[in-house]
């Protein structure tokens, strides 16, 4: 009996210990289950940020290609724009060397026809008639460089001052002094003017542009040593400058 008794409150105490066991299984169980859910939660999140990576590389992607597509339009523009300016310089460059490129037989001509100019107003003294035979040169003078090149005209002005039916003086400083001086001036900045837009202030000093400064500096010089020569002797030697240089 008390064998029994014994037996009875053994079990009971290993039936109590299974129970709090059980208890403490499941309350394992509900924190793993917990666990898993966040798990669950975890990996959902993960994988909607992965696709939100993939989409933002794709985008990336896309930005990328435009960016080389405009990249490379803007550096094909930008070459074409070179090449075009280069083209314009090459242009300008050859226009201004066919612009000093004057025959040497219309050279000959306009110091034939100053020679004679000043022969005629040194022996007649600025008679009448000398001054008749002048305004009848420059008459000619003007018909002909209406059909000339800009560079003959340019040519002509400098040994002809201008088309007018007034004797040639010389004088100090007459009027026609004066408008040769105007004349150069305005020629060389038009020139300046025109290099300064263009960026290319190296020409200033390239050889249409030195001979032009040449030709002014000797027309200066010989006013300043010898005032009383005349504008025909000073275009003369001017001419002479230009195509020897």
């Amino acid at each position: 009996m008390a064998i029994t008794q014994f037996k009875i409150d053994l079990l009971e105490e290993q039936n109590s210990k299974l129970v709090a066991e059980i208890t403490e299984l499941k309350r394992e169980k509900t924190e793993f289950l917990v666990k898993e859910a966040g798990f669950i939660a975890r990996i959902m999140e993960l994988e909607q940020n992965t696709e939100k990576a993939k989409l933002r590389d794709t985008e990336l992607n896309t930005r990328i290609i435009e960016l080389e597509r405009s990249s490379e339009k803007r550096f094909a523009k930008l070459k074409q724009n070179q090449n075009n300016t280069t083209v314009k310089l090459e242009n300008d460059d050859n226009s201004s060397e066919k612009d000093i490129n004057v025959p040497n037989s219309v050279i000959d001509k306009y110091i034939d026809h100053a020679r004679s100019a000043d022969t005629n107003s040194r022996s007649l003294g600025g008679d009448p008639a000398s001054d008749i035979t002048d305004d009848t040169s420059n008459s000619d003078v003007c018909q002909e460089m209406n059909t000339q090149p800009k560079a003959l005209i340019i040519l002509a002005e400098i040994v002809q001052p201008r088309c007018t039916t007034s004797p040639i003086r010389t004088e100090t400083k007459s009027s026609e002094d004066k408008e040769i001086d105007e004349f150069l001036n305005s020629k060389y900045k038009e020139r300046v003017k025109k290099q300064d837009s263009l960026g290319e202030l190296e020409k200033l000093i390239s050889p249409p542009l030195s001979c032009n400064m040449k030709t002014v500096n000797t027309v200066y010089n010989q006013e300043k040593t010898s005032p009383k020569e005349s504008i025909q002797n000073i275009s003369e030697k001017s001419i002479r400058d230009l195509v020897e240089a």
